[in-house]
């Protein structure tokens, strides 16, 4: 016996910590940035050892019952950056079976900020550690980052009907981008037909927080272009298109495939 929960919503710069959280790496914290109020949270997996994701209990329900699932944790996220909009977060999470409770808390509505797709940046360099340098500020017109975590539940006879742990697969982040007919987009085909590895970063920025510190969400990838291209298969505002799809593969110069830094005004969570 089990649960299924679905969750889909404008993302923002702080909520976006429970989903990485339970699916990508547990036990982060946030690192305050000087004296300010600004911190910076870094998901860094590690392809090596466990990345312990959390498990969170959620409850839910109206004034006639209300029911309770513990042991919930991710199992697909997804992150929609449109332009001209604002982003979505939605995610797939399983869960033990739901029980029936009284609510403990009175929730308090949090303090939240919705991500522009409008102010998203994007960047290609030539390795990891550059990324960050070289901005493509007319390449990007959206883009769609697929996260299949690998977590899912595990049974062992102990005697319970619930599942008894959680495991970690092999897994990959599936990047797909709409990317306006120039050059830049004719490189990026250029890198699909020799299979290169490409160092992306798209970062989604906010406002300011405090000094020199803004809110922003950064996925940093090393992904190769796995499907054949669309080639001025449709038309954005006018301008041809060229959409490419990629996953991400391991660096072997950094060791690192993906990571995702979260800068807020959230100590802790």
């Amino acid at each position: 016996q089990g649960a299924t929960l679905r969750f889909e919503s404008a993302l923002n710069f702080e909520q976006i910590l429970d989903f990485l959280l339970m699916g990508v790496k547990g036990g982060v914290s946030g690192v305050q940035q000087g004296a300010t109020t600004a911190y910076l949270w870094t998901f860094a997996p590690s392809l090596t050892a466990s990345n312990a994701q959390n498990a969170y209990t959620f409850q839910y329900g109206d004034d006639q019952q209300a029911f309770q699932v513990a042991f919930a944790m991710v199992r697909n996220l997804e992150l929609v950056v449109p332009m001209n909009a604002v982003a979505t977060v939605r995610a797939e999470l399983f869960a033990r079976y739901p029980t029936k409770v009284s609510f403990t808390v009175t929730p308090t509505t949090p303090t939240i900020e919705d991500v522009v797709g409008s102010k998203a940046q994007v960047y290609i360099d030539p390795s990891w550690a550059t990324l960050g340098t070289t901005a493509k500020s007319t390449l990007l017109i959206d883009a769609t980052l697929r996260l299949p975590t690998g977590v899912g539940p595990i049974k062992y006879a102990d005697n319970s009907l619930d599942f008894s742990t959680f495991k970690e697969l092999p897994r990959a982040m599936e990047v797909e981008l709409l990317m306006a007919g120039g050059a830049d987009a004719i490189t990026e085909y250029d890198n699909w037909v020799t299979g290169a590895l490409r160092f992306i970063r798209l970062k989604l920025n906010g406002s300011l927080i405090e000094g020199a510190y803004s809110r922003y969400i950064q996925a940093d990838m090393a992904l190769r272009y796995t499907r054949p291209p669309e080639i001025y298969g449709g038309e954005s505002a006018g301008e041809n298109v060229v959409r490419l799809v990629g996953r991400t593969f391991v660096d072997p110069t950094s060791g690192s495939d993906f990571a995702i830094a979260v800068m807020n005004n959230l100590a802790s969570v």
